[in-house]
């Protein structure tokens, strides 16, 4: 995506699109599709990819603070629930269980983006369903 022009352009469009309506403090919040509005405030564990994302497109100030938050949240369960509420700080319990991106590949791509080593604990961090083991 990155090295074709038209694709690029086309997900900056979508990308400006997500900071005003999906963005509150570094949070990207699930909203209403027509509306814009707030569904529900929840991260879910399939947005891990994100701050690497915002790495790769050089957007590195908004990647360390929307990792922040989603390394808070690692810190507080010693690993990503699936489904986690914003204002209550708690797990959500939905059905299912969606196949998730690793919080610690992406972690490595803004490592090398940023050349920033503040979260190497997470690499060391136990194994789980997130790693398949």
């Amino acid at each position: 995506m990155l090295q074709d022009e038209e694709l690029l352009s086309m997900f900056l469009e979508y990308d400006r699109a997500i900071q005003n309506y999906t963005r509150f403090d570094d949070w990207y919040l699930w909203v209403q599709m027509h509306k814009g509005t707030v569904s529900m405030p929840v991260f879910q564990s399939l947005e891990a990819f994100w701050p690497g994302l915002q790495s790769l497109l050089g957007n590195l100030d908004s990647a360390v603070r929307t990792f922040q938050n989603y390394y808070s949240v690692w810190r507080q369960f010693g690993g990503l629930p699936e489904f986690y509420s914003i204002p209550q700080g708690y797990t959500v319990e939905r059905e299912g269980y969606p196949l998730r991106p690793g919080v610690t590949p992406q972690t490595q791509g803004r490592k090398t983006h940023t050349h920033d080593s503040g979260h190497n604990g997470l690499q060391a961090a136990p194994k789980g369903p997130e790693t398949g083991s």
